[in-house]
């Protein structure tokens, strides 16, 4: 009966796309069953779907959707020998199910903030004898400086920007696979972050559904709202631009592109050090605001592209540098 389930298992992951071998056997020989607390049926565990697997007092993890996690591994190109770091391990599934794609010399790296996620990890990858699966119990904004630099960096949960840590974590060539928590709209595109030598370019893949980060990889909003009060009203306003785009979507695009929106007092602003953008069905400029300049700049260069068609362009330090249609 398991058997008849895994084999289903992974023929259901197949159907949604994915013809990574590697990656198909990965699915069907790590028993995801290990990885929940919870009570499941066999033939929901090994179903196509997100299941929850543990809870605290005030928070809880869930095995994400098997065919999106393989998706994921394929946006990453795993492949033998590879190291992969996993932001928000959560039981562990995922983190172990990557371990078999890249084999013994390769290494997986899980980071998991909850101490109680966490030590089930570590458990869960004892009992199945896994020597090139590392969990460690942190803050997923600093990655692992230690085991670095990583092929890949896999994100299993919303986050609201990609760190400079894990930029310079990773190889040049390398990606990062991730869940952006687009907070003024209350969407969640993934995107894949490609590095080179000198840039950074985001390519938009699809729309998600994870658990949002907490801590520091999930209060941006948050902390540029702080920014924007202590320059608020410093400066007089400069000039008022019409933005010939739909107003959502004009939102979207700024906040990955500059990471610097916030909502306050039911107003949308973009912040800077010495300025501020205030978004309405305008775009209204106080003080000094180089960076929302040369957004808006470089996105009516492509005809004010909706964001699944633009390629972004970032430095190392992941500041705009350019943007073209995909």
């Amino acid at each position: 009966m398991l058997s008849y389930l895994r084999e289903r298992f992974v023929n259901e992951i197949k159907m949604s796309g994915i013809s990574d071998q590697k990656i198909l056997e990965a699915f069907k020989i790590v028993p995801r069953e290990i990885f929940t607390e919870r009570e499941y049926p066999l033939d929901i565990i090994y179903s196509d779907t997100v299941i929850a697997t543990s809870s605290t007092e005030k928070t809880y993890t869930t095995s994400s959707q098997p065919s999106l996690m393989a998706l994921f591994m394929e946006w990453g190109k795993l492949s033998e020998g590879m190291k992969v770091l996993e932001i928000g391990s959560g039981t562990g599934y995922n983190a172990c199910v990557m371990s078999r794609v890249v084999g013994e010399k390769g290494l997986v790296v899980g980071i998991e903030c909850n101490e109680h996620f966490c030590q089930l990890a570590m458990k869960n990858a004892k009992l199945l004898q896994l020597e090139n699966v590392k969990f460690v119990c942190g803050d997923g904004i600093s990655g692992f400086d230690d085991l670095a630099p990583y092929d890949v960096v896999i994100v299993t949960l919303g986050i609201d920007f990609v760190p400079v840590t894990w930029i310079k974590q990773l190889k040049n060539n390398g990606t990062i696979v991730a869940p952006i928590n687009l907070y003024l709209t209350s969407r969640q595109p993934a995107f894949v972050f490609s590095k080179t030598d000198r840039t950074v370019t985001a390519d938009y893949k699809l729309e998600t559904r994870f658990i949002k980060a907490e801590g520091s990889l999930g209060d941006l909003n948050w902390r540029n709202t702080a920014r924007l009060q202590k320059i608020l009203d410093r400066f007089e306003e400069r000039k008022t631009m019409w933005v010939r785009a739909h107003f959502t979507e004009c939102l979207n695009v700024a906040q990955i592109c500059t990471w610097n929106m916030c909502d306050y007092q039911g107003n949308v602003y973009g912040v800077e050090e010495f300025g501020y953008t205030l978004w309405k069905n305008k775009c209204v400029f106080y003080g000094d605001t180089p960076l929302f300049d040369s957004f808006l700049e470089l996105w009516e260069k492509t005809g004010h592209a909706s964001l699944p068609t633009l390629r972004i362009t970032y430095n190392h330090d992941m500041k705009l540098t350019n943007m073209t249609r995909g």
